[in-house]
């Protein structure tokens, strides 16, 4: 007799046969142990891995899947070298969240179950790249800073835990030192900067840079400028007057105006002796610098007539004829005041006043 069975899963079986008996015959019965082994499952293939890089983002979808196998039903379980857990789908979109940039390694496995043997797929070999970060922008930065405050940079944007610096550069193109990396501490000369903000680059993020910024330090006042407290405020005509000043910033040349009643006169130096008698105002002024504004400072003084020297007749007898014209000169006095003539005589209570040094006898 010739018996098939055609649907046996795998496992260890024992069979008997049976031959009943007649009214010559016991009954009687043989049995036969034999196992039914698992067969491999047909080539699991994994498909769908990008031979690109995959860019960084906190949710990475890969879209893999498999064909091949032979057990429906069991699942697919990928497996991805790198991370500790085992992704079980057997969708073809499977979204991996938290992966940090590296290299990595993925296979699918399909279990056999009782009639196979588990499979494994080749492995497939991915990347995931840095990703670019946000924009990154120089916050509340002023167009400009008056000379010596501190400035503090700061930003805004960028992504990740890059740490951030900042290039800041005058115009001759020469770095400035920073200090705790974004403060400009340091006597900077006024003047036009630049200054580029960057961020670094970090696990899963490229480094970044912001636009170049602008911005320019400026002049201020110089202090404390004036004229020297020796000065005095009063001089004799023909005195030199010298000028001195005290203060300011700079290392600057100082020159000195005069104004008066009718003149305005700028000094060579800083001494005059040609002024006349009156109230002047000197003005000083101090160059300034590329960091310093000009300062000026006023200072006012009276310069007060003199003594003439003595003035004398010359060419002047002790007598005369009574018909004698009689003449005369004088000596000695400054300036160019008019000379003037008295003529008094014994008899003679009215002083003449004239101004020609002769006279007519008859006169007198």
């Amino acid at each position: 007799v010739n018996n098939t069975w055609t649907t046996p899963d795998a496992g260890i079986y024992t069979i008997i046969a049976s031959k009943a008996g007649d009214s010559n015959y016991f009954d009687i019965s043989d049995n036969v142990s034999f196992t039914i082994n698992k067969i491999n499952q047909d080539t699991l293939t994994l498909t769908g891995i990008s031979s690109d890089p995959y860019t960084y983002s906190n949710t990475i979808t890969i879209n893999y899947s498999t064909t091949g196998g032979s057990n429906t039903g069991t699942s697919v379980n990928f497996d991805i070298s790198g991370i500790d857990n085992d992704y079980k789908s057997t969708t073809s979109n499977t979204s991996i969240n938290n992966l940090d940039t590296g290299n990595y390694s993925i296979f699918a496995s399909k279990d056999g179950g009782e009639n196979y043997y588990d499979v494994s797929s080749t492995t497939v070999n991915f990347e995931i790249s840095q990703a670019n970060q946000a924009p990154l922008t120089i916050s509340n930065l002023n167009s400009t800073y008056p000379y010596q405050i501190d400035i503090t940079f700061t930003t805004s944007g960028g992504t990740g835990g890059g740490a951030i610096s900042f290039d800041v550069r005058n115009e001759s193109n020469v770095t400035i030192p920073l200090y705790n990396n974004n403060t400009i501490q340091t006597d900077i000369s006024g003047g036009t900067y630049t200054v580029i903000a960057t961020k670094g680059s970090s696990l899963n993020y490229k480094e970044i840079s912001s636009p170049q910024y602008s911005f320019t330090v400026t002049k201020i006042d110089q202090t404390f400028f004036r004229f020297a407290d020796s000065l005095a405020e009063i001089y004799d005509y023909k005195n030199n007057i010298i000028f001195s000043v005290q203060g300011g910033n700079t290392t600057g040349a100082v020159s000195y105006d005069i104004s008066g009643i009718n003149n305005y006169e700028s000094i060579v130096g800083n001494s005059i002796s040609t002024l006349d008698s009156g109230e002047y105002t000197a003005i000083a002024t101090k160059d300034g610098d590329i960091n310093y504004n000009d300062v000026s400072a006023t200072f006012d003084f009276t310069i007060n007539p003199i003594d003439q020297t003595p003035l004398a007749f010359i060419e002047l007898n002790s007598s005369y004829l009574y018909t004698d014209s009689i003449s005369w000169s004088t000596s000695g006095g400054d300036g160019l005041g008019e000379i003037t003539y008295d003529i008094s005589g014994l008899n003679n209570t009215t002083n003449v006043t004239f101004t020609v040094p002769n006279i007519d006898p008859t006169t007198y």
